[in-house]
């Protein structure tokens, strides 16, 4: 493979990625959803792969721009890549594999995110 088609591979990858995990996380937010449904888990799923092929494609467009970028893309870049990890990725495996082998009492309240009461 030469290196434009390796770009336009990971830009195509990056473009899908991204909108499929846009759109598992909009359908995750909808009213009237349980933590512990099988569509949520599989939503969970679904945003947790798109933000995963994120994650591998953003290098390769981030590096095609690295030298014009300088060293404040390069930073912006791996805080990027730092928040998607834990803000998409974690979160979503924390959806699909922990919120539902919680007991139904715990898993039924609304989400308090560090608070626990």
């Amino acid at each position: 493979m030469t290196q434009v088609q390796i770009n336009r591979a990971a830009g195509i990858g990056l473009l899908v990625s991204a909108t499929v995990a846009g759109v598992a996380d909009v359908l995750q937010t909808l009213p009237g959803h349980q933590a512990t449904a099988t569509v949520t888990v599989a939503g969970a799923l679904v945003a947790f792969l798109g933000n995963l092929f994120v994650i591998i494609c953003l290098p390769v467009a981030v590096g095609r721009q690295a030298q014009r970028a300088g060293i404040l893309g390069v930073a912006g870049y791996v805080l990027l890549a730092l928040v998607i990890l834990v803000f998409g990725v974690a979160s979503d495996m924390a959806n699909a594999l922990l919120i539902p082998n919680l007991p139904p009492a715990i898993a039924s309240r609304p989400p308090g995110g560090l608070i626990v009461t």
